[in-house]
């Protein structure tokens, strides 16, 4: 079972070398929203309120074929927010 999975994804990648384009190009703009599923690290009794994490990024591409012809630099930022209240 082990060397059928192994074969499948050593093709899958293979098979992708092939197709692979450049996505992101100059002027493209991105932006991601997230939720997360929370953690175990403020848990536990005291706890009695808890945001779970939230994200947001944005990206703008600002040049095209840097190294190989099929590469695109980009800039952008990341906010992640999370908050737990702990009372005694």
């Amino acid at each position: 079972m082990k060397k059928t999975l192994s074969l499948i994804a050593i093709f899958c990648s293979f098979s992708l070398l092939g197709i692979s384009q450049n996505m992101f190009n100059k002027g493209d703009k991105v932006i991601n929203l997230g939720i997360g599923l929370g953690n175990a690290l403020y848990s536990g009794s005291g706890y009695t309120s808890k945001v779970p994490p939230l994200s947001v990024s944005f990206e703008m591409g600002v040049k095209d074929s840097l190294f190989d012809g099929k590469s695109s630099l980009g800039v952008g930022g990341y906010f992640g927010y999370t908050s737990a209240k702990w009372e005694y």
